[in-house]
C-alpha cells in the first residue's frame, strides 16, 4: 500500500472511475450516483485519519471491484451508501426509495443504530446474514485495519485489534479468503504489532 494514494481522494476516485468501466452504461450511472450522493451527505465529515470521510466509501468499492472482481452493482453501490444512514440525517425509507429494495437491505446489514443495540449485538446478526452483507462488512473492516496507522485515537488500538481478531477475521474467514488472508497480514505485521505494543 502506498500511503501518498492511499489517502488521495483523487487518486482513489481515479481508480474507482477506471474499475466501474466493467459496468454498463446503466449500471455505470447508478453507481457514480450513488457516489455523488454519499459524497453530498458526508459533506464535511473527515475520518480519523484527516481525510474527507468518502474516501472510506469509495475505498470499500474499490477493494471489492479491484481485489475481489465482484462486479454487483447493488453491493458496490450499498459500499458507497454504507455509512450514509449511520452517520447523516438520511433514513433507511430514503436509501430505498432511491435506490430500491435490495441495497436498502444491505445497507440495514451494515447500519449500526447506537441508540438501539450494541456493537456485538450487530455483529452477531452479521455473521448470519447472506454472503453480500458479510463480503460488504468484511471490505468495510479491511479498509479499517488499512487506515489504522494514520488514526489519531490510538487509544483505541487495543480494542480494535481485540474485535478483528476475536469477531472479524471468523467472519472473514466464512466469507472470503482473500479479504481473511489480507486482515490476518496486517495484523500479525511486525508494524502493527508494534503499534499495538506501544499504545497499549
Amino acid at each position: 500500500m502506498i500511503l501518498k494514494y492511499f489517502i488521495s481522494l483523487n487518486a482513489n476516485y481515479r481508480k474507482f472511475r477506471k474499475l466501474i468501466k466493467k459496468f454498463s452504461e446503466s449500471d455505470k450511472k447508478d453507481v457514480v450516483e450513488a457516489f455523488e450522493f454519499a459524497k453530498k451527505w458526508h459533506g464535511k465529515q473527515m475520518r480519523d485519519e484527516d481525510v474527507p470521510y468518502i474516501i472510506h466509501p469509495v475505498r470499500v468499492a474499490n477493494i471489492l471491484m479491484e481485489e475481489l472482481n465482484y462486479y454487483d452493482p447493488d453491493v458496490i453501490i450499498s459500499a458507497l451508501l454504507h455509512d450514509v444512514v449511520e452517520d447523516t440525517s438520511i433514513k433507511v425509507k430514503d436509501i430505498g426509495d432511491r435506490y430500491g429494495r435490495e441495497v436498502r437491505r444491505l445497507v440495514i446489514g451494515l447500519t449500526r443504530i447506537k441508540s438501539r443495540e450494541t456493537k456485538y449485538a450487530k455483529f452477531k446478526k452479521t455473521a448470519k446474514a447472506d454472503y453480500r452483507t458479510r463480503v460488504l462488512k468484511c471490505a468495510d473492516v479491511l479498509d479499517n485495519i488499512r487506515s489504522w496507522p494514520l488514526s489519531t485515537k490510538k487509544y483505541k488500538y487495543t480494542r480494535w485489534f481485540k474485535e478483528v481478531r476475536d469477531l472479524y477475521l471468523p467472519l472473514a474467514q466464512n466469507t472470503d479468503k482473500h479479504l481473511c488472508d489480507e486482515m490476518k497480514k496486517l495484523i500479525n505485521s511486525k508494524k502493527y504489532k508494534d503499534l499495538l505494543v506501544k499504545f497499549k
